[in-house]
């Protein structure tokens, strides 16, 4: 009997030792349930938490994550794995504009080692509508970065914005730059721009209402230069495609 125990520790701690030595330093997948309690308060003051809900999710259910890799709805950092948000955006340019329908789809990584805050990036998008110009607008560029909004060069890998002291409140969005972006339309072909001030928000009025990204911003090249074709982007974009909600905490 002792040598089956003895037996099955040793195997335990083999497992424990490979599990380790293939885990990432200080990362932890996204696991089920949502954040504890303590993250859900405005007094937290930081983002540490990340939680979505929906039959789109990795378990169908409640998921978060604290701190780690890039990571979509169904918990892994696959190209394929994204959360996606839609919704209506004006693109308007000095000799056009137009009423279209945006949809980007990205991942999230949550920082909590490197200073609590959060990193986002777009790997794909498109746009669509009935309008001559919606059908002649073509994104790419990516993967678009979201930095904070002092930054107008640098958007990469490394970019994050900060927690605006409490995320669970309906008022207490997240706001930063997004860069990286090519955009034609037309005559206009903008290269490697980025945005101003893009609001993400947990729901307004209440954190349980659908999150949402807000742009309202021209549409800059040439970083800190700021020069510009004169067109802007003004649009809110929700979450969809079976994640019901996601909120940092």
């Amino acid at each position: 009997m002792k040598s089956i125990v003895a037996k099955n520790m040793l195997i335990a701690a083999g497992t424990l030792i490979s599990a380790a030595a293939f885990a990432t330093p200080g990362a932890h997948g996204p696991t089920g349930g949502l954040c504890s309690p303590d993250h859900d308060t405005s007094s937290n003051g930081v983002w540490d938490c990340v939680e979505w809900t929906g039959a789109g999710t990795m378990t169908g259910n409640d998921n978060h994550a604290s701190e780690g890799g890039w990571f979509g709805p169904g918990g892994t950092s696959n190209a394929n794995d994204t959360f996606v948000f839609r919704g209506d955006s004006a693109l308007a340019c000095p000799l056009a504009s137009a009423d279209c329908t945006l949809e980007l789809r990205g991942q999230v990584r949550v920082n909590t080692e490197t200073g609590n805050d959060l990193s986002i990036k777009v790997l794909d998008g498109s746009v669509s509508g009935s309008s001559f110009l919606c059908g002649s607008i073509n994104i790419s560029g990516f993967p678009w970065y979201a930095a904070d909004t002092s930054e107008h060069d640098v958007f990469d890998n490394a970019s994050y914005i900060s927690s605006p002291g409490g995320g669970s409140e309906p008022n207490g969005v997240g706001i930063g730059n997004f860069g990286n972006i090519d955009l034609s339309a037309l005559i206009y072909n903008i290269s490697d721009g980025h945005v101003h001030d893009v609001e993400f928000s947990n729901g307004d009025p209440s954190v349980s209402d659908p999150s949402y990204f807000y742009f309202n911003s021209v549409i800059y090249e040439d970083g800190s230069a700021h020069s510009s074709q004169g067109c802007s982007v003004d649009g809110k974009l929700y979450i969809a495609d079976g994640v019901d909600d996601i909120n940092a905490y």
